[in-house]
């Protein structure tokens, strides 16, 4: 038999919830969005698709976080660059194993097989940490898939954040899209 968690609840002292030995466990919880807003090259208005997932971090960044806090290596500089950015039209459902895009197509900076993703604007507050940045079509695709790096290179590094899929944006050569990544760490 499967052990089922037991609900979270919010108390004075921030959300619990009665781990299986019976004692009180404090709950953090890592919440990601991504947002979007298309841009089209004819001059139509921009499209604010507002949210558009809200899934799952992969097991690598997790990883990542864990081996920076006791100064593992790369690591510790890794999770200072989450900032460039990658999208692909691939449809296959999210996976915490998955750290990049299963089909990776051009941008105007970086090429299918280029060795460069595209760079974004970090920013925070007090717990939470966000990225946005704008990728330009070179061909005519329908973008279904996006995920940030810590790393520039491309084939994409194994360290992706966090593989986000949604309802494909059909786009034209030269169209693009602002992508804006947010994750927040919640105890209360």
């Amino acid at each position: 038999m499967q052990n089922q968690m037991s609900p979270t609840f919010k108390t004075p002292f921030g959300k619990l919830r009665v781990a299986e030995d019976g004692l009180l466990e404090g709950v953090t919880e890592i919440l990601a969005s991504l947002s979007a807003v298309v841009h089209r090259v004819d001059g139509r208005p921009d499209e604010d698709l507002g949210v558009i997932c809200r899934r799952i971090v992969s097991s690598a960044f997790l990883q990542v976080v864990t081996h920076a806090m006791v100064g593992t290596g790369a690591d510790v500089t890794r999770i200072q660059a989450y900032n460039f950015h990658e999208w692909g039209n691939d449809t296959t459902a999210e996976n915490a194993s998955q750290s990049a895009c299963i089909a990776k197509v051009g941008t105007q900076y970086g090429a299918e097989n280029s060795s460069q993703l595209d760079a974004g604007t970090p920013g925070h507050s007090a717990s939470t940490y966000y990225t946005a940045a704008t990728l330009v079509a070179t061909g005519n695709y329908t973008i279904s898939e996006h995920c940030v790096h810590p790393t520039n290179a491309s084939p994409s590094d194994a360290y992706g954040l966090d593989r986000s899929k949604f309802t494909g944006v059909s786009l034209g050569s030269g169209d693009s899209i602002t992508f804006t990544y947010t994750l927040s760490l919640s105890g209360s």
